[in-house]
């Protein structure tokens, strides 16, 4: 269980961790920092509520909207190459 001091000291270590790694899924480091943002995630959805719990009309109504305007398969994943 991370505490919170902890998990504030994880968003840190991970900033250093993408400014180090970035996207290269090759550094040495990579899986360091899967396993922090896994710990982050874990703690975040522990303790901060979702989106939709706070607000499911609109969740209710994202979805459909994205749904109907957007059909599975015509969805397509872009990368952003800077």
């Amino acid at each position: 269980m991370v505490t919170e001091t902890e998990y504030q000291q994880l968003l840190a270590v991970l900033d250093d961790l993408i400014y180090g790694v970035g996207d290269d899924e090759s550094h040495p480091l990579s899986a360091a920092m899967a396993l922090v943002g896994t710990l982050i995630k874990t703690y975040e959805n522990q303790h901060f509520p979702k989106l939709a719990e706070l607000f499911p009309e609109l969740a209710e109504k994202t979805s459909s909207t994205c749904e109907r305007e957007y059909p599975i398969e015509k969805r397509e994943i872009y990368e952003h190459n800077p």
